[in-house]
């Protein structure tokens, strides 16, 4: 069923709607219009619209717990616009399929600033960053989507003009980039390619979309891997990066859904982040004694395939209580 009329309507209500924004493909936040949401923090948002397995928006408040599909909000804020949506929706699904009024997805081109640089798959089989990617064992496919800057602090000023205000120490750097679920690019990381006070440099370009790598091949529909790290990330199948921060993305659902951490027991902020996501429900992968690495590339570098690792952390995956004492063993190990 196609959401073309749904996200006309979605436009329609927006000016209803505080602090509305759009996040992805399927995906608003908004404040809830019917709690009014947090009054003491004007600047929270906790209502969310996303779509369910591709055929039907559903509306949820992060705040007061309201769960209802799109066309019952709308009915809830506006019956006169409500009306109009149905007749549109009964309208477009009584057309013969091939009239129907489901427009053609726009398909976005990489960002101008990046043909600019050469990808990975371009460079010369000896050149530093090629080898780079070769020792890290990073699979092929992701060579065309991997670029490098040779000046990065002068590369990034041209997209975001005084972003950095001394180029002087300029560095190169690989560029990881962040792309929505239309192929646009949002954002990338800047990975350091010799000794840096920073290894990893993050440029949000939509500062209202998430710092996600991944979702640009996501399928919400299979079991998704939520990983810390782009380069760990490109070894599991159907997997997503948090690129250094918390993900909170509504279509990340309970039971289908396996948060992987670094293997870093020692490390009291990975556990209060394993534990959190135990508390919300999530699944999570708790790394077995036997396995020495920090993360899934050192594993992978350690000479184990990338179908190994799918099976360890497979073969790992907790949740709810099994997921705590798992926890609580791996801490003391």
């Amino acid at each position: 069923m196609s959401l073309w009329v749904d996200h006309k309507f979605i436009g329609f209500l927006s000016p209803k709607l505080d602090r509305f924004s759009r996040k992805g493909n399927d995906l608003y936040n908004f404040r809830c219009p019917i709690c009014g949401d947090s009054q003491t923090k004007k600047s929270k948002s906790r209502g969310y619209l996303f779509s369910k397995e591709g055929n039907v928006l559903i509306y949820k408040c992060h705040n007061c717990g309201v769960s209802m599909s799109f066309a019952k909000l709308l009915e809830q804020l506006d019956p006169e616009l409500y009306k109009q949506y149905s007749l549109e929706k009964f309208t477009n699904k009584s057309r013969p399929k091939e009239e129907r009024l489901i427009p053609k997805r726009k398909q976005y081109e990489v960002h101008g600033a990046l043909k600019n640089l050469k990808k990975v798959s371009q460079l010369r089989h000896d050149h530093p960053v090629k080898q780079y990617i070769i020792n890290r064992k990073i699979p092929n496919q992701f060579h065309a989507k991997l670029f490098f800057a040779p000046k990065f602090y002068e590369w990034v000023n041209s997209i975001a003009p005084e972003k950095f205000k001394n180029i002087k120490t300029d560095e190169p750097r690989l560029i990881i980039p962040f792309l929505d679920e239309r192929q646009k690019l949002v954002g990338f990381q800047g990975r350091a390619l010799k000794e840096s006070n920073a290894k990893y440099i993050t440029i949000m370009l939509d500062e209202s979309a998430p710092k996600v790598f991944g979702l640009d091949t996501l399928n919400i529909n299979k079991t998704v891997y939520v990983l810390e790290g782009p380069i760990d990330s490109m070894f599991i199948e159907n997997a997503i990066a948090m690129a250094g921060a918390d993900i909170n993305l509504p279509y990340l659902r309970k039971g289908k859904t396996v948060f992987v951490f670094d293997n870093e027991k020692r490390n009291s902020e990975i556990i209060k982040r394993i534990e959190k996501t135990i508390d919300v429900g999530h699944s999570v992968c708790i790394w077995p004694e036997y396995l020495p690495f920090k993360d899934v590339n050192d594993i992978i570098m350690a000479g184990f395939s990338s179908s190994d690792v799918q099976s360890i952390i497979d073969n790992n995956t907790h949740s709810g209580m099994a997921a705590s004492l798992a926890l609580n063993a791996w801490k003391r190990c």
